[in-house]
């Protein structure tokens, strides 16, 4: 984002006047729109820079309106590619040529862990070969990022000759010698084997207990499990033993309202200590 604003003061010209930040889950829509607002707060420039948050059950329409502006739209991938392919989720028919204008000129496009995309990653490999070859207004960029990439996934029918030639950014020799970033790609990770069996009668029970054996005072303590209903006995049975502690639910079956709540408490709880029951919602890439 920074890198992208830097350009429209410098290159304005040669850098498009919309950031389209495409991501495969809400969560991730909501931590990466807070961050990209302060940034913006920072500098001073909320009145002029749009920052704008397109997902299920929270669509903005205001970028829409002065395509003249530069802009910032942070969404998930089925709202922002939808309307891409003149097919907009959640809009009205009526708007959907608007939206695919926008959203196919002028604008530099990031998605970012795309390997949690699926066909959002070929379809969004398609969408910049039909790009280039129909040039549209303005320039129009397409940037995909993930620590795992298979360049081979965006050999699409038409960019596959494209995407052999890419440029391809990853960390260096010089980048890994800086002191923060060389602690975090070294720092020790380890793993101990927990013996509880999944079809286990006391399975919520067992779990609880073994949460309560690792978790201090203090610090976070989070267990990820891969269903709603597990997540939620798991809770239920964490709440028993700790009733006056900060211990937090998860997952996707909350309305926009409580999501909104959940996301402050977790970031206190990042802070003050304690323990959270999570389905995959938070796995990839939150900022924890």
């Amino acid at each position: 984002m920074l890198a992208w604003l830097w350009r429209r003061r410098t290159r304005p010209n040669e850098t498009p006047r919309r950031l389209v930040y495409c991501l495969p889950t809400r969560v991730l829509v909501e931590q990466t729109r807070d961050r990209i607002q302060e940034w913006v707060s920072k500098l001073g420039k909320q009145d002029e820079l749009g920052v704008h948050s397109l997902m299920g059950g929270e669509v903005q329409e205001e970028w829409e309106r002065s395509p003249e502006t530069e802009e910032i739209i942070v969404g998930t991938q089925d709202m922002l590619l939808s309307r891409s392919l003149n097919r907009g989720y959640a809009e009205t028919r009526f708007r959907w040529p608007v939206s695919f204008g926008l959203l196919n000129s002028d604008c530099l496009w990031v998605s970012d862990e795309v390997q949690l995309m699926s066909t959002g990653l070929t379809t969004s490999a398609q969408l910049a070969a039909f790009r280039r070859r129909f040039s549209p207004f303005g320039p129009a960029h397409y940037l995909w990022m993930s620590a795992t990439l298979d360049r081979r996934c965006l050999g699409t029918v038409d960019f596959g000759e494209f995407a052999d030639a890419l440029q391809e950014e990853k960390l260096l020799g010089d980048d890994r010698a800086v002191k923060l970033l060389a602690r975090r790609l070294t720092a020790p990770k380890q793993l101990e084997r927990c013996e509880i069996a999944t079809d286990a009668s006391d399975y919520p029970g067992r779990a609880a207990g073994a949460l309560s054996e690792v978790h201090r005072d203090g610090t976070l303590t989070m267990a990820i499990v891969n269903t709603v209903e597990r997540a939620q006995d798991i809770w239920e049975a964490v709440k028993r033993s700790h009733s006056d502690g900060n211990v937090l639910l998860i997952h996707s079956r909350f309305r926009a309202q409580e999501r909104a709540v959940l996301h402050e408490k977790l970031k206190q709880t990042q802070d003050s200590g304690g323990i959270v029951i999570a389905t995959q919602v938070v796995e990839a890439g939150v900022d924890i």
